[in-house]
């Protein structure tokens, strides 16, 4: 039986956790994967295991056991070995980080097939704690060389995960404010959704808030219960403060145990309140389903702290009509807020490079002048920008001088400028 290209996933990667949801185009929701049989384990660790015989690689509760039993050597800590491009001896054998996360995801995404034998990927979103650029990196290149080309692949963090989340329940989950408290091993984070109905389209965005200091994951061993129940009582309240807030999500390993069920109580007058670990997987798997159906969220703009709030365009005639053509949408990620045209010169040595904040509904313009010093006739000169940006709130614009064919040759003269938003 051939393979049908329609699996929509999300893989959340952590460096002590990596959960995997796929989407049931029956019921409608993402389905998180279990990782072991007879179990209902959908949380895997983020390690491997290779064995000291054969020196085979392990997954899951196979590598556990095999470690357990000394009989293989574990390997952890991957996304942070990722993250240092740190690499490692096995067996007088050394192994880079590419090599190890390319190990991973491929011996991880294949458990698809337990449930899916006859599909493959059509889209995978994979979520991160922070869209670092180094990881971003090596994600897309190990995941090239599985199989799974850029192009069917995303690459976002948790805080944009939620928004897809919670975008996608119900509409009265959402009809105010919603928010998130994440206690994982990195500590307790804070997530907080608004909705703009009166902006068009309508801007949904989420702020974040680290709350690790006051309590860490440490805290469930270094206090009792109920100075547990105090400290996050006292963030919830801090956090929820005069906020209208329909729905309390919880999530994370530390959420786990009798406290946080007595402490739903001080905060959940009139929310709905909804705790489980998936939520991140889940939501990367609806973002799946959303670049699948492009026509799903047409309405809306969601941003989040890694997408740029500004459309980066320049006035150009294409096929005899003025038009603004444009290199980056607001809404992009920044580390994919990246493109280039090719333009021909007609009665002007200058570019108007037009920026427009659509939360603000404010449009500036930047004039780059190209002394060109060069006695070309008019439309005889070709050039090429680039536009990149480095940060969501810092962008390079790059324009070279790309002569015109074998009548003017190309001076490779570059002009380069760096924008800064406010935001």
């Amino acid at each position: 039986m051939s393979e049908q290209r329609n699996l929509l996933v999300g893989l959340d990667l952590c460096n002590d956790y990596t959960q995997i949801s796929c989407y049931n185009s029956n019921t409608y929701e993402p389905e998180t994967i279990k990782f072991d049989y007879d179990s209902e384990n959908e949380l895997l660790d983020t390690a491997m295991a290779v064995t000291k015989d054969t020196k085979e690689w392990l997954l899951s509760e196979d590598a556990i056991n095999a470690v357990k039993e000394d009989k293989a050597v574990l390997v952890n800590n991957i996304i942070d070995m990722v993250r240092r491009d740190k690499t490692i001896k096995l067996f007088d054998r050394e192994f880079t980080a590419h090599e190890i996360l390319v190990k991973f995801l491929r011996k991880s995404l294949s458990l698809i097939k337990r449930y899916h034998p006859s599909d493959s990927i059509n889209k995978l979103v994979v979520t991160l704690e922070k869209t670092e650029i180094v990881l971003v990196k090596a994600i897309f290149a190990a995941l090239e060389e599985i199989g799974i080309d850029k192009d069917r692949v995303s690459i976002q963090s948790h805080s944009q995960s939620f928004l897809y989340y919670v975008m996608s329940q119900k509409k009265e989950l959402w009809m105010n404010d919603v928010c998130l408290f994440n206690y994982s091993i990195k500590g307790l984070t804070y997530y907080q959704i608004s909705i703009d109905r009166k902006h068009r389209p309508i801007t949904v965005g989420v702020k974040q808030k680290d709350y690790t200091d006051a309590m860490s994951y440490t805290t469930l061993k270094e206090a009792n219960e109920d100075a547990i129940r105090e400290i996050f009582e006292g963030i919830a309240s801090k956090s929820m403060y005069k906020q209208i807030i329909s729905t309390v999500y919880l999530t994370g390993k530390g959420m786990a145990g009798d406290w946080i069920h007595k402490s739903i109580d001080s905060f959940g007058n009139g929310k709905r309140i909804f705790m489980g670990i998936n939520l991140f997987s889940e939501g990367a798997c609806y973002a799946a389903r959303a670049a699948a159906n492009p026509r799903l969220f047409e309405d809306y703009l969601f941003l989040s702290d890694d997408m740029v709030t500004t459309a980066i365009s320049v006035k150009a005639y294409v096929d005899a009509k003025e038009q603004e053509l444009v290199f980056v949408k607001t809404g992009t990620p920044w580390y994919e807020a990246i493109n280039s045209y090719e333009f021909i010169l007609d009665e002007t040595n200058e570019v108007e490079v037009v920026i427009r904040d659509d939360l603000k509904n404010t449009k500036k313009s930047y004039i780059m002048a190209l002394d060109l010093n060069e006695n070309r006739p008019n439309k005889a000169t070709r050039i090429k920008m680039d536009v990149k940006y480095l940060s969501p709130n810092v962008c390079a614009v790059k324009i070279r001088d790309m002569g015109f064919g074998e009548f003017y040759l190309a001076t490779n003269r570059v002009w380069e400028k760096i924008i800064k938003f406010e935001h």
